[in-house]
């Protein structure tokens, strides 16, 4: 069985070729159990996984035809290795380096790559353990110094002076300073929108402006977006809390995934409880407002149920998206005005069902698209050519 689509009639520009299908433990594969989250090096040579049931960081190299093959891993089972329990937010640092986040060790930690595979740089964590932090009767908000209790996602500027990660468990997002070496130190710590306002909502998504001015915070029990202004000495003020149920806003529950288009009018959001697309445009004031919101009578049926994966095309005229619980890779095209509408669906591959996608990744200077399938331990490669430009 080949590629098969869903298209609509009207649909002129070329299906995504389907480019390489790596599974975990096959044919010398390793660190692709779970695949949460995937990241590509400064320079396109490289290829980082965060790997949530293998407590990995694998890394692969990418060859001239935009090939992988894998390099190296590093896993919590190894010797003097810890921070990786539960991988799931990954980051790269230039071209050799990453950064990942480990859920359940509630830690960051950098790892550099050499002819040997990983090599570890850096770890933080409080290091207090799982039962402690998921199953224990007493608070261990005293011993939160970190706030990285439950980290669960990673960004970085564009410039890659600092980190931000979402702490689901510590309900924080904190603030580390990257040095030149690739070195992490504390900045801050935000566990509340401000003195005396509701909390983060446990945030797990994170998602920065194109000119790193605005951050964007998915809150997945508060069903809100937190959005920050960030200054140009990184200071950070509260500028807007999008809350379900409020200000016309609906669907947003359990939020994920965020995105913003390069321009900035719109803000992309990816709600797994509701299953849709909620999609913000921005105000006159300078706020972010109800756009739209793409469900399943958009799509023709299933395809984002427990919506939790976006990529966006730098132009802002393509946007891939799927649920983890659905089945798809679905394709939209957006619309001068920004509305969405979907361009095609792909259920199967040679290799079977696109289900359980846990993470979308797109590479424009490669033109490749990495879809990791977490129930499925595997990562599919499609070139994207022309058509996600």
């Amino acid at each position: 069985m080949g590629l098969t689509w869903l298209c609509n009639a009207n649909e002129a520009t070329n299906p995504l070729a389907l480019k390489q299908y790596l599974q975990d433990d096959v044919k010398g594969v390793d660190g692709l159990g779970n695949p949460r989250n995937i990241a590509v090096s400064g320079d396109g040579s490289r290829v980082f996984v965060a790997s949530g049931d293998d407590n990995a960081l694998a890394t692969f190299a990418i060859d001239a035809t935009g090939t992988l093959s894998f390099q190296g891993i590093a896993k919590n089972s190894q010797p003097n290795t810890f921070g990786l329990e539960g991988a799931t937010g990954v980051v790269a640092l230039g071209e050799r380096s990453a950064v990942v986040s480990g859920f359940y060790d509630g830690a960051v930690s950098i790892f550099t790559a050499n002819s040997d595979g990983l090599l570890s740089l850096q770890t933080l964590s409080d290091k207090l353990g799982y039962e402690q932090v998921f199953h224990g009767n007493e608070s261990v908000g005293a011993l939160d110094k970190l706030g990285l209790l439950g980290a669960w996602d990673v960004v970085k500027t564009k410039d890659s002076t600092q980190l931000f990660v979402a702490s689901y468990m510590s309900n924080a997002v904190v603030i580390f300073n990257i040095s030149a070496t690739n070195t992490l130190t504390l900045s801050h710590i935000i566990k509340s929108t401000k003195d005396g306002a509701p909390s983060l909502g446990n945030p797990i998504g994170l998602a920065l402006a194109d000119n790193d001015h605005e951050l964007y915070v998915s809150g997945f029990e508060g069903n809100q977006v937190t959005v920050f202004h960030r200054d140009d000495h990184g200071a950070l003020a509260l500028k807007q809390v999008i809350k379900n149920g409020e200000n016309g806003v609906k669907e947003l529950l359990q939020p994920q995934k965020i995105i913003a288009s390069e321009d900035g009018r719109f803000l992309y959001v990816a709600s797994a409880k509701s299953g849709v697309i909620n999609v913000f445009e921005r105000s006159p004031d300078d706020l972010f407002v109800p756009f739209d919101i793409i469900d399943s009578k958009d799509i023709g049926g299933s395809g984002l149920e427990g919506a939790s994966s976006l990529a966006l095309s730098g132009n802002g005229k393509r946007l891939f998206a799927a649920g983890e619980g659905g089945e798809g890779l679905l394709e939209f095209n957006i619309d001068k005005k920004g509305h969405l509408s979907l361009q095609r669906k792909l259920v199967h591959t040679a290799k079977g069902k696109l289900s359980g996608i846990s993470s979308i990744t797109l590479d424009e200077h490669k033109q490749l698209l990495f879809v990791a399938l977490g129930k499925n331990n595997a990562l599919v490669v499609f070139d994207v050519g022309q058509t996600a430009l």
